[in-house]
């Protein structure tokens, strides 16, 4: 409620209820906010997963409905995470140290819309071409030494894609000094759980 000037704000008093909605990251070019200022209810948010994986973003949203007013009524606001966390952890059974060159996932959708909780997601999936989600290992980066096992995304780099159930056209490509692996993804990847 604003009073006098646009800069100046009110809180209700205890007769009136308010709806609070809020989402991270804010002003991302890759979220946006799709509802207007007019719209009623909980907003619609746009996303495109970036191919960059380093800039993936975590999406999270938080809102309280039927909050009431009245003095000091702190709203809390509980953010969900609303996409899906991918590690690649590559196991050498062989003797010798493997240096893997690159890791990419294609075949899964990377853009949709989100509302209350809700992801509807677009038809395309990428490709080594359309929106490629490709993580490439420099020197002396990407070794898997004999007999180890390595977690190639760490931390920095887990992949952050849209949940989904995935289909035969989802695989996890390697590209290692010994050459090329392909695996298909299986399963449903599911908001907020982290896959290995």
């Amino acid at each position: 409620m604003t009073a006098g000037t646009p800069t100046g704000y009110l809180w209700p008093s205890e007769d009136y209820h308010l709806a609070f909605y809020a989402y991270y990251p804010y002003g991302s070019e890759h979220l946006s906010l799709l509802s207007t200022a007019s719209d009623k209810g909980a907003p619609t948010y746009g996303y495109t997963v970036p191919s960059d994986i380093s800039t993936q973003l975590d999406i999270m949203t938080a809102q309280v409905t039927d909050h009431p007013g009245g003095p000091q009524r702190a709203c809390q606001l509980p953010f969900t995470h609303h996409c899906a966390a991918i590690r690649v952890v590559f196991t050498n059974e062989k003797d010798t140290p493997l240096k893997v060159n690159s890791i990419s996932v294609s075949g899964v959708k990377y853009s949709g819309t989100l509302h209350e909780g809700t992801w509807t997601l677009d038809e395309p999936v990428n490709s080594s071409v359309a929106n490629p989600f490709i993580l490439s290992f420099g020197e002396g980066d990407g070794i898997v030494p004999g007999s180890g096992v390595t977690n190639l995304t760490g931390t920095e780099r887990i992949l952050l894609l849209l949940p989904q159930t995935l289909t035969a056209n989802a695989l996890l490509t390697v590209e290692t000094d010994k050459g090329r692996f392909e695996g298909v993804l299986t399963g449903t990847w599911t908001a907020g759980n982290t896959y290995t």
